[in-house]
């Protein structure tokens, strides 16, 4: 009776090996391919860094512009009157301001730029059939140009068509030349179904 309840003991010991641990050993890889990004958001972080460059830029011209009336209203048509001073140094602090405000956005816009290892990573994290509308976002960003359109709409298998349009200029070094990439990317029913890049040097 003994030996019998061994050898089942020994025989539910051996089995579970073989289906218990698999399953947790599944488990454990499906819980780390779920905590897994699939994207780290370089390319994404880059294109708002130049955007938020761009923006510093266009408002260090406003402020420059700003500085011309306020110097001009300031002087004193009549030569005997004083200018009024402390406008005039207003002025000239918040043309400076919008100088400095001009090359620092300038250049962080120039260099900001997501590098072409880096666009290339970003797209093979992008599967087609498989990645959606959120997750190309969530890798890239929001796309300069969108378009859509709903393909026989009437009918109960109707589906949607859009594309995004990614335009970025790259740059391997400060010193070397520039090119443009263009990456389209087509969804239908917000599921990838195909990956375009364009590049003119």
């Amino acid at each position: 009776m003994r030996i019998r309840r061994f050898l089942v003991a020994a025989g539910a010991v051996f089995v579970s090996q073989y289906t218990v641990a698999p399953a947790a050993r599944a488990q454990h890889v499906d819980s780390m391919i779920q905590a897994t990004p699939a994207c780290d958001g370089a390319v994404r972080d880059a294109r708002l860094r130049s955007q938020h460059g761009r923006t510093v830029a266009r408002s260090g011209l406003v402020a420059t512009f700003a500085a011309i009336p306020i110097t001009l209203s300031s002087a004193s048509r009549d030569p005997r009157t004083p200018p009024n001073r402390s406008r005039m140094q207003f002025a000239h602090y918040l043309g400076l301001t919008g100088i400095l405000a001009q090359l620092t956005g300038g250049a962080v816009a120039g260099t900001a730029g997501a590098s072409s290892s880096e666009w290339d990573d970003a797209l093979q994290h992008l599967t087609i059939g498989h990645s959606t509308a959120a997750e190309v976002e969530t890798c890239l960003g929001r796309p300069t140009h969108r378009t859509s359109e709903v393909v026989n709409s009437a009918a109960p298998s109707g589906f949607s068509e859009t594309s995004w349009e990614y335009r970025a200029r790259i740059r391997k070094s400060f010193f070397s030349r520039s090119y443009s990439r263009v990456v389209t990317i087509q969804f239908r029913d917000s599921t990838v179904t195909g990956i375009k890049v364009t590049e003119t040097r």
